[in-house]
């Protein structure tokens, strides 16, 4: 063992498995996303993805130390706008997520709320431009016939896109803290090695001293 510890080393050596359990978490987590979300119904669609993106809110709040049920947030907006207070959502995902609040209301509490071109393509211009850019080959609003079944499709996937997005940073965020205390549990263990080896040779040291004087 070196007489330092390589910090570098020792990040480089965990990162591929911070990496795989991240990936395999967020794999498990996609497939529960798409299976619960998966209807004929637009408005179930909505509702249900919106759902998993308050749930994904709720989950970076508490990466934050903010525990929602000790708060008197009840709603969606208020524990979106303290999320965003911390600085890690960009300002197109937020806006993205607020407006599909209001989607999600006017399904909610409005018996005659129509789904139409234009909800769609202002959902999409709030969008992160690189979650445009990954639905632009299918979903772009000058490709996408809007039907019912278009709807459903190219809904499923932008909701999944910005859920995807939240669920990525939270697991982002408990990878660098789970992996950030074994480092920790690391450079401990090490300190602890260093220091013993050093009683062992100052007593060794002390021995030998004391036995060239008597």
């Amino acid at each position: 063992m070196s007489d330092k510890l390589d910090m570098e080393e020792l990040l480089t050596a965990i990162k591929p498995m911070y990496t795989e359990v991240t990936k395999k978490a967020y794999h498990e987590f996609s497939q529960e996303f798409f299976e619960k979300t998966k209807s004929e119904e637009l408005l179930i669609v909505v509702l249900r993805s919106h759902i998993f993106i308050e749930h994904e809110i709720e989950i970076l709040l508490r990466n934050f130390c903010i525990d929602v049920k000790k708060t008197k947030l009840q709603f969606y907006s208020q524990k979106l706008d303290l999320i965003n207070s911390t600085g890690v959502l960009k300002k197109e995902l937020y806006d993205s997520l607020s407006f599909v609040n209001e989607i999600r209301n006017k399904f909610a509490h409005r018996l005659d709320y129509k789904f139409d071109d234009e909800i769609y393509n202002t959902l999409y211009s709030k969008l992160p431009e690189d979650t445009r850019e990954s639905l632009k080959k299918e979903f772009a609003p000058k490709k996408l016939r809007l039907d019912n079944s278009g709807y459903l499709l190219a809904m499923r996937h932008v909701l999944s896109s910005l859920w995807a997005e939240l669920k990525a940073m939270s697991l982002d965020l408990w990878g660098r803290k789970t992996f950030a205390l074994d480092i920790d549990e690391k450079i401990y263990e090490d300190a602890r090695f260093y220091l013993q080896k050093h009683i062992e040779e100052s007593n060794q040291i002390l021995e030998s001293s004391k036995s060239q004087k008597d």
